[in-house]
């Protein structure tokens, strides 16, 4: 695509031996004045396809800012296609497990309802694009695969082994310099209400610990997935919270007390706000709110009424960081939580949920707008 249609004419008596020869005769192809060189272009193409290392990245755009003739015809257009320019991620090295519950109308039907599961595994977010370059995101199998579907039925009770099914399969993509995975789940809004964070995963040794104390565990609502009206919204909240991720959550947070969703709304438009903290476990209609007015970040605890603890004030001291520090803290807070539960000792880790809607990071899908 970066050469002259008679190239190979001139190159059949002496073919390239070498990838290095092959770029030294683009380089050497004369052009006109104001065009770009074939060399050019062929970085640029390159630096599309977004399966190439971050650091390689860099390296070929700063040559393309030495060597092309107008380098903001192309970077832009680079960047377009790639995750990691449209957004500094906060931790885009971070290999994430995604597990996705969705809802079915048959399988409501039955007395125990049942939920179709879809997992995947991303190694590296920063060599990660959900539209474009799903080649470093593994799809996992569930115990019940047929092999052609990676999505199966299953029921709340089999969720432990299910995630426990997962992260053993986890273990073959594994590098030394990999940390432990962020674990996601995206659900419908009555799943949100249901403490994932305390399911108990035993490893070899046996020994039962809770999922949130061992891994950072985020929740995402699955109706950003599909047909999402508010997209841009939700993208420019984002970019917000990436804006300010050094500031203090204090400064950030809108405080809500609203029990009328009315209300709700109405103040979180007025505000503009880009994180929320909610004084109770939201009900539906409060979480079609937040989905509603595209809120990035939400904060809440799934009980209130302590007897021994100011969960306010404990709150506040956990919102007394950075907002990009926020998942880690969350999750300090459940481990602290966990040797206190032997004695039913009160701790906010035991009922802390986050949501936590980054608009770059979802399951693999296919834009086929942009197919030709």
């Amino acid at each position: 695509a970066c050469c002259p249609n008679n190239l190979w004419d001139d190159w059949e008596d002496e073919l390239p031996d070498s990838f290095y020869e092959i770029l030294k005769k683009l380089d050497d192809i004369p052009q006109a004045t104001n065009d770009q060189k074939r060399i050019v272009k062929f970085v640029d193409r390159l630096l599309k396809t977004g399966d190439i290392p971050k650091q390689t990245g860099k390296e070929l755009k700063q040559w393309i800012k030495e060597n092309a003739n107008n380098p903001s015809d192309l970077l832009p257009q680079t960047s377009s296609h790639s995750q990691n320019d449209q957004q500094p991620n906060l931790d885009d090295s971070q290999p994430y497990l995604l597990v996705k519950l969705d809802s079915s109308k048959q399988y409501q039907q039955q007395r125990q309802p049942n939920y179709l599961v879809s997992a995947w595994f991303i190694p590296d977010l920063s060599n990660y694009d959900y539209l474009r370059n799903h080649r470093n995101c593994k799809i996992l199998e569930t115990p019940s695969a047929d092999g052609e579907s990676e999505q199966d039925v299953f029921s709340l009770e089999y969720l432990p082994k299910l995630l426990e099914f997962f992260l053993d399969q986890l273990i073959k993509y594994s590098r030394e310099s990999y940390p432990e995975p962020k674990i996601v789940f995206f659900l419908p809004y009555p799943l949100l209400k249901y403490e994932f964070e305390r399911i108990e995963i035993k490893d070899d040794d046996d020994l039962p610990i809770p999922i949130g104390s061992e891994y950072c565990v985020i929740f995402r609502s699955v109706k950003r997935l599909n047909k999402y009206r508010h997209q841009g919204k939700w993208l420019k909240k984002w970019t917000q919270i990436q804006d300010n991720c050094q500031t203090i959550c204090l400064m950030n947070f809108a405080f809500i007390s609203f029990d009328c969703w009315q209300e709700l709304y109405a103040d979180l438009e007025e505000r503009e706000a880009i994180a929320v903290k909610l004084h109770q476990p939201p009900c539906e209609n409060i979480l079609k709110v937040i989905d509603r007015t595209a809120i990035p970040v939400v904060l809440w605890l799934r009980k209130n009424d302590f007897k021994t603890i100011n969960c306010q004030e404990a709150i506040e001291q956990l919102l007394n960081c950075q907002i990009n520090q926020l998942p880690e803290k969350v999750k300090q807070q459940r481990l602290q939580a966990f040797p206190k539960a032997k004695n039913k000792q009160e701790h906010i880790g035991h009922h802390l949920a986050l949501l936590w809607e980054d608009p770059y990071l979802l399951p693999p899908q296919i834009d086929y707008t942009t197919l030709s």
